[in-house]
């Protein structure tokens, strides 16, 4: 767990996205949101590129950032 730290995927992360990018290609988003760090971003964006069935926007929002615990 990162948390909210913009921390960039690792090579095993870039791994794993392209994986469920490949899963994901024929899948129809209505739509897309991703939290705004870097991590989920470059997930986000390469599930959007092999995307063959969605139209949609890919659109990014700091509240799906990750909850930091407070004790």
């Amino acid at each position: 767990l990162t948390g909210q730290s913009d921390i960039p995927l690792s090579s095993v992360g870039h791994d794993q996205a392209k994986f469920v990018a490949r899963r994901l290609q024929k899948e129809n988003f209505t739509h897309a949101i991703s939290s705004d760090l870097s991590r989920a971003k470059e997930t986000a964006e390469a599930i959007m590129k092999h995307n063959t069935a969605s139209k949609c926007q890919l659109n990014f929002d700091e509240r799906l950032r990750e909850r930091v615990r407070t004790e």
